[in-house]
């Protein structure tokens, strides 16, 4: 497992094993929870992150505590539903983007301006310190497991490695945000 999905499912470990057992009553004796995201089942983060952390749930918790993760090509899918499906109770995990759709969490945009922050850490850290304050009332109804960013500035291509400014040539180009389109 690759060091910053150890280091992200230690951190959380704790937090989701608090937000299972809360849901948990006397009469159950196992609990199943409903991890969701918007990218497929062969993404580093599930198969790197968010399947490993489920099965160290299961394995702490005596299998008291089981998870299924349901990735981008499910019902469950869809970017823009993560929040949604948890604040309604329909998942229990939801693993999505701040910025979709676009204005649900404002305050949180602050890391989609340009120069913010020299590094995915830097930045990560930053939200998370932002989170009891100034962040507050974007996640409020939620228990909060992870705040993260990734590194500023990058390209991410489907086949072609970018090595210089001249394979961007003749690629078209997609920014999330009007905010990195400006820069």
């Amino acid at each position: 497992m690759p060091k910053y999905a150890r280091s992200w499912s230690a951190r959380t470990l704790i937090l989701g094993l608090g937000l299972g057992l809360c849901a948990a009553t006397q009469a159950q004796d196992k609990v199943e929870l409903k991890v969701t995201t918007f990218v497929p089942p062969t993404h580093g983060f599930v198969v790197d992150v968010l399947e490993p952390w489920v099965k160290e749930l299961e394995k702490r918790t005596g299998g008291k505590l089981t998870g299924r993760v349901f990735a981008g090509n499910s019902p469950f899918g869809k970017t823009e539903n993560q929040a949604d499906q948890v604040r309604q109770g329909v998942t229990d995990v939801g693993w999505g983007l701040n910025g979709i759709p676009r204005g649900r969490l404002p305050r949180s945009s602050v890391m989609e301006l340009p120069f913010v922050a020299p590094s995915a850490d830097a930045a990560s850290r930053t939200l998370w310190a932002m989170l009891p304050g100034m962040l507050a009332e974007d996640y409020k109804g939620f228990k909060v497991l992870a705040l993260h960013c990734h590194n500023p500035g990058l390209f991410h291509t489907r086949a072609k490695e970018l090595k210089s400014i001249d394979d961007v040539k003749g690629l078209r180009i997609r920014a999330r945000t009007r905010r990195r389109r400006n820069c």
